[in-house]
């Protein structure tokens, strides 16, 4: 991702405002599976503080002000840093083990102390506002932040690694914090596409905790893990303004929804959705809202639009003496409030209650895809996509607390594996948030498996599976 990246650029490049990337080829079960973790665990009783090691900033450790303020500084300092070398270096620590590290190329990546240092105040500022110029600028708000953030992440990443390897837990725990914190500032008035990137931060960040859990000798932070909020982002928020975004960008899309657009604000409205258009217009459309369009080429869209507003339960009698543009108006617009109230009205649900997931999961075709006559439709958000990948963090922090429990157990087990993930009533299991119930579990000679299944219309990386082994 570019710096000078605009909102609509970032979302398309994600996959998120186009929604045919968020819809399976067939209603069957998932085409792919997740890739396995083997993983060794050493005993680690529940002793001490439950929170010792916070996963987030505590409240006492937090100061006055804005955090985003001292994250922009922090992306000013980074300017520069996204060359090829840094990166390719950042992705080698990122994939071989922390003891084939080069320390010498890592602490030149880590040089960046004063970035490092604002990032670290930033996490514990007491409320972050992006204050972004979506209302004036709608989809071509540029995102300058985003790229260099994650980044800057990825340094805390390598830092904590290190920092684990040594022993040092007081110190990752803080380095973890942090990362953390500034993804949930993601989450603050933000739109999808910085949460998507808080998500991204976040699993980040969770494989820090993994490396926390294997490593022998480590506390254990079960209770750390399972303070961290629940969900972790809240897409309710984030859509809200997806939403809002969008009557920002498109002029005169509540008056087309009221059924009072004049053609010249329909013109306009037109030109606007060319503008931000990342498909082909059908011939109808760019027949109809071209400058040389003529009187048949609007008379031949309202008399679809007239269909169309009978399909959604609009009488004959509701679109008398409504001109042309008025109906394309009002089957364009209610078309769009239509689905996206559709797609949004269950998230104060549980995943596995929400029944528009499993629509969507079933769907071969998004609503742009099946009424390509419909430009505003092409801004619905993919939502089957959008939250199966917050629902993937929530199932990582899951996997955590259940690799911790192991380890609490075989601590108060002589090395034993529990026999089930409700062994230990004191440490209750978690659930999986895209099933509402545990996470599937079995131990087949010594070998504990613990699997989170791909859900339905979802990809490899949306589910989990781990192979443990106990040692001494």
């Amino acid at each position: 991702m570019k710096t000078k990246m605009c909102l609509c650029k970032a979302m398309i490049c994600l996959g998120v405002l186009y929604p045919a990337a968020g819809y399976a080829a067939s209603p069957a079960a998932p085409t792919s599976l997740p890739s396995v973790s083997k993983l060794t665990l050493h005993p680690s009783a529940l002793t001490g503080l439950p929170f010792r090691y916070r996963m987030l900033p505590d409240a006492v450790d937090l100061q006055p002000g804005n955090a985003a303020s001292l994250y922009m500084s922090a992306c000013t300092l980074m300017s520069g840093f996204d060359t090829k070398e840094n990166l390719a270096a950042l992705d080698e620590t990122e994939e071989v083990p922390v003891d084939k590290i080069d320390r010498t190329k890592a602490s030149k990546l880590l040089a960046y102390t004063a970035t490092l240092r604002l990032v670290e105040l930033g996490a514990r500022r007491e409320y972050c506002r992006w204050d972004l110029p979506v209302r004036d600028e709608g989809f071509s708000t540029l995102l300058p932040h985003l790229s260099q953030i994650r980044s800057i992440c990825r340094l805390l990443s390598l830092q904590a690694k290190l920092q684990i390897a040594d022993g040092k837990f007081d110190a990752a725990a803080h380095t973890i914090q942090t990362g953390l914190a500034i993804a949930k500032h993601l989450d603050s008035d933000g739109l999808l596409i910085q949460q998507l990137v808080g998500a991204a931060t976040t699993e980040l960040m969770l494989s820090r905790v993994e490396q926390w859990i294997t490593t022998p000798g480590s506390p254990n932070i079960y209770w750390s893990i399972t303070d961290l909020p629940t969900p972790f982002f809240d897409l309710r928020s984030s859509l809200r303004a997806e939403r809002a975004v969008t009557y920002w960008a498109i002029p005169h899309l509540k008056e087309a929804i009221d059924g009072k657009l004049t053609p010249e604000h329909f013109r306009e409205m037109s030109a606007k959705l060319n503008e931000i258009s990342i498909t082909e217009r059908s011939a109808e459309i760019r027949d109809a809202v071209s400058p040389k369009a003529t009187g048949n080429d609007i008379e031949a869209l309202g008399s679809k639009a007239k269909l169309k507003l009978h399909a959604m339960g609009r009488s004959d009698k509701s679109l008398e003496g409504m001109s042309n543009e008025q109906r394309v108006g009002l089957w364009w617009g209610l078309s769009y409030e239509q689905a996206i109230q559709d797609y949004t009205k269950a998230l104060a649900l549980p995943v596995y209650q929400d029944p528009t997931l499993v629509q969507l999961a079933g769907a071969t075709e998004s609503p742009a895809q099946a009424d390509p006559s419909n430009p505003i439709l092409q801004v619905l958000p993919s939502m089957l996509w959008a939250r199966l990948a917050m629902s993937r963090v929530d199932r990582r922090i899951g996997e955590m607390r259940c690799l911790e429990m192991i380890r609490a157990y075989a601590a108060a087990h002589e090395n034993a594996a529990p026999k089930s993930l409700a062994a230990t009533p004191e440490v209750p299991a978690p659930i999986d948030p895209l099933t509402g119930l545990p996470f599937q579990y079995r131990v087949d000679a010594g070998l504990i498996v613990i699997e989170a299944p791909v859900p339905a219309g979802g990809q490899a990386r949306q589910g989990w599976k781990a192979e443990i082994r106990l040692e001494k």
